[in-house]
């Protein structure tokens, strides 16, 4: 029947400094047209005039003449959470009551509708409902709602029916939330410049240069997620020499009793910068203490972390700051927010500190009994290359080679079995001098050893850190309770390597592990000789997988099919031969797709007939943790850059085109952070990620890709 739509209101919204009662919506008093016919801004028009007799306000209204006719326009900027009032000036005559409505509904970023129980009878008009005509009288309809999550859009649509004529005046869709202005408040307003180091340890009396200027200016990069303060202090250097400083005398000294840090902002136009840092008492230079910290990022802030100890406290009342700066480099440099803080110490409770080492394994299925060498000797050291990004421990395993044999190992023996029943790999930290080490590990029941299961993998980093993944099936379920590790050092390599964290995990993708152009072979049949492809699924943000097959041999493959049902009864896209020697199909969920996907394959070749079938049942593949390579596709691949690496705090990021959303991995495949972005580049705040290696996966709007970052 008729009369079943009607749109909303909205936006365009600037998401800088909003005041209250920010206007959303565009020229929604209808003070201005293109032409007779056509209001300025408005995208949606049908069968309407500019009127200037009948209005409410203002010189002009909009005339709007009914047959299901419609006006409206599309609102960017919404933000989700926030509130918004739409207030709407109407007058009908003629009709019955039911010839006029708004219907109106949300947006997310991709322009797909958002249904929302709370607002949708609100957005349409009075509960889902028609305007009142109210006698022909000029009537107002106003509703306050709030953004639901997802948001970024509001289509506001009038709409007017047969027999009838609607004028409509003084529109209006307005944000009611408040954007404080941060420097209105910032306690670095301070005329003196003090509060910008926000130290609490007492007031600070004055900041001097030697052999620099000090002041206090506006933030040069106050949009930068590291440093939001609307002031900070730079300093200019006006000498040669690279260590000239600035001073900062405060009335009270540092007390380290309760803490055990300074952090401190800096911005300098150049990474690799060292930042010494000098802890004196006022009157006395010789008692002082200074630490150095090497910056990573390029004209952006970072913060710096000095750590102290106790045997520290009560001595300093001076800070003294240099930036060691090179000839031909800027000779300005920002810092702020001062502070002393508690650096958690990891070697306090590291569990790694147990005298016999063993907990240094952290192996969740029982109690480690002992380590012992054949060949080799084993013993618990502190971690030689502590501050690396992959290990944290503060001790570790040694093994040293004794022998001639590249194979010598050493052994775990533990008092339960290892469990694949919920886990299906084991994951280890090496480290080694030389990278393309091969490093084999062995399951193996004590008592007897034939019983017993090797896996190899190769180093890939010289003289440092990276864990190793060993996966298996749930077929070697609750067999072995021993653990052997080799390092395959040939001659004249050093004859010494480390261990540490040796875990039972979940990987992410099948029990068979991630589909990247994995061999695998049909059903079985057994007069016929196996038909091999490679087979790559590789999912696209949110809502597409893609199935990839190309022969393993010079069979070529000529037909794909994914038969029955599929999980959430996606779409399938049509065969996919672009690509010389693939054949793809691409699944689409029309909302977020499921974390486990269940689908059956079948594919043939060129000189065999029939189908080849992958299983005896369907297969199931993990979404969220297939394939992470940049594309299988050349046509996908895009401009993609990415800095700091390591990152401390912020990862930024930037694309030839607009990147649509990232999501970040941890090396276990993990999913850690989701991130609608929308535009070409983004600052992420990375600060509370755990130290470690990590997988970022962005879409564009023509490809996908991976990157991998450290975690400082």
């Amino acid at each position: 029947m008729k009369k079943n739509y009607i749109f909303i209101l909205l936006l365009a919204f600037c998401f800088s400094n909003l005041s209250f009662g920010q206007e959303m919506l565009l020229n929604g008093d209808f003070e201005n047209w293109d032409d007779d016919t056509t209001p300025t801004s408005w995208t949606k028009v049908e069968n309407t005039t500019k009127e200037s007799t009948e209005i409410h306000g203002g010189s002009f209204s909009a005339k709007h003449v009914g047959g299901t006719k419609k006006l409206g326009q599309t609102i960017e900027g919404v933000i989700a959470g926030n509130s918004y009032t739409m207030t709407l000036w109407y007058k009908v005559t003629g009709g019955d009551d039911t010839n006029a409505r708004i219907w109106s509904y949300w947006k997310n970023a991709e322009g797909n509708s958002v249904t929302d129980a709370a607002t949708d009878a609100s957005l349409r008009g009075p509960s889902n409902g028609y305007l009142d005509n109210n006698g022909g009288a000029w009537t107002k309809y106003e509703v306050t709602v709030t953004a639901p999550a997802e948001v970024t859009k509001l289509y506001f649509e009038l709409r007017t029916y047969s027999g009838a004529t609607v004028y409509y005046d003084d529109l209006s869709f307005v944000n009611n939330t408040t954007v404080t202005d941060p420097c209105t408040t910032d306690a670095t307003q301070s005329a003196a410049g003090v509060a910008a180091f926000d130290l609490t340890m007492g007031s600070a009396l004055t900041a001097i240069g030697d052999g620099t200027t000090f002041e206090i200016i506006d933030n040069p990069d106050f949009d930068n997620a590291v440093n939001t303060s609307c002031k900070v202090g730079k300093v200019t250097k006006l000498g040669a020499q690279n260590w000239d400083n600035t001073q900062i005398d405060f009335d009270s000294k540092f007390d380290f009793s309760t803490t055990n840090a300074i952090t401190i902002k800096v911005w300098s136009a150049q990474a690799d910068t060292e930042v010494r840092i000098k802890l004196e008492e006022i009157g006395n230079a010789d008692n002082n203490l200074e630490k150095v910290q090497t910056t990573s990022v390029t004209s952006g802030w970072e913060e710096l972390t000095f750590e102290y100890t106790s045997a520290n406290s009560d001595k300093y009342n001076k800070f003294v700051i240099f930036f060691n700066l090179n000839a031909g480099d800027s000779n300005t440099y920002y810092f702020d927010d001062l502070k002393l803080t508690t650096v958690t110490d990891p070697c306090i409770t590291d569990a790694t500190q147990s005298a016999a080492g063993v907990a240094a394994f952290d192996l969740t299925m029982g109690s480690a009994l002992t380590a012992i060498g054949d060949g080799t000797t084993f013993e618990i050291i502190d971690n030689p290359d502590f501050d690396n990004a992959v290990n944290t421990s503060c001790k570790v395993g040694k093994v040293t080679k004794l022998g001639a044999q590249n194979w010598d190992n050493t052994q775990i023996d533990f008092d339960s079995k290892f469990d694949f029943s919920t886990t299906n790999a084991i994951t280890i930290k090496v480290w080694s001098a030389q990278a393309d080490t091969e490093v084999r590990i062995k399951l193996e029941e004590i008592g007897n050893a034939d019983n017993n299961l090797e896996k190899v993998q190769t180093t890939s980093v010289t003289s440092g850190w990276e864990e190793l993944t060993f996966e298996y099936t749930s077929a070697n379920s609750d067999k072995y309770n021993k653990f052997v590790i080799f390092f395959n050092l040939n001659a004249g390599d050093s004859n010494t390597y480390y261990f540490d964290d040796l875990k039972l995990v979940e990987t992410g993708g099948t029990s068979d592990g991630d589909y990247c152009e994995k061999v695998v072979a049909h059903l079985g049949l057994s007069d016929q000789a196996a038909s091999e492809i490679k087979l790559t699924v590789v999912n696209s943000g949110e809502k597409s997988m893609k199935v990839t097959i190309e022969s393993n041999n010079d069979d070529a493959v000529d037909f794909i099919l994914i038969p029955g049902d599929v999980t959430g009864s996606p779409t399938q896209s049509d065969v996919d031969e672009s690509i010389a020697g693939k054949m793809s199909i691409t699944l689409t969920w029309p909302e977020t797709a499921p974390t486990d996907v269940v689908f059956n394959l079948l594919w043939s070749k060129l000189s065999t007939a029939g189908n080849w079938q992958l299983g005896d049942a369907p297969t199931t593949f993990k979404f969220d943790a297939t394939c992470a390579t940049a594309s299988i596709d050349d046509k996908l691949l895009v401009s993609f850059s990415m800095y700091p690496n390591p990152a401390s705090n912020s990862l930024n990021i930037s694309a030839s085109s607009m990147i649509k959303n990232a999501v970040i991995y941890n090396i276990l495949g993990k999913q850690v952070m989701n991130l609608s972005i929308n535009k070409n580049s983004e600052s992420i705040n990375v600060s509370n990620l755990a130290s470690g290696m990590y997988l970022i996966k962005y879409t564009t709007e023509s490809a996908i890709g991976t990157a991998k970052f450290i975690k400082k």
